[in-house]
C-alpha cells in the first residue's frame, strides 16, 4: 500500500550502501575475533547514534567458538507493550 510505498522511498540507498563498506571493512569477522568485535562495536555505535536506549549484546557458543548477537528494542507507539 501507501504506506509502505512511503517506508521505502524514506530509505536512502546511498546510506546503505555506506554501512555495508563500513561493516565490509572489518573482514573474516569470524567470532572472537578483532575484526568481529570492531563491528560489533559500530553497530552499537550506530543503533546509539539513531537514539536507542535499550541496547543489549546477546552472547552465545557455536560450533564452539563464542559469538555475539547486538540487539536494539524499539517500542512501538500504537502497541508498545508487543
Amino acid at each position: 500500500g501507501e504506506e509502505l510505498d512511503d517506508l521505502v522511498d524514506a530509505v536512502s540507498q546511498d546510506t546503505l550502501y555506506a554501512y555495508v563498506c563500513s561493516l565490509q571493512a572489518y573482514p573474516y569477522r569470524i567470532p572472537s575475533s578483532p575484526n568481529n568485535l570492531g563491528a560489533r562495536n559500530w553497530i552499537v555505535s550506530k543503533f546509539e547514534d539513531y537514539g536507542y536506549t535499550d541496547i543489549e549484546l546477546e552472547y552465545f557458543t557455536r560450533y564452539f567458538t563464542n559469538g555475539c548477537n547486538v540487539i536494539a528494542t524499539k517500542p512501538g507507539t500504537i502497541y508498545p507493550e508487543r
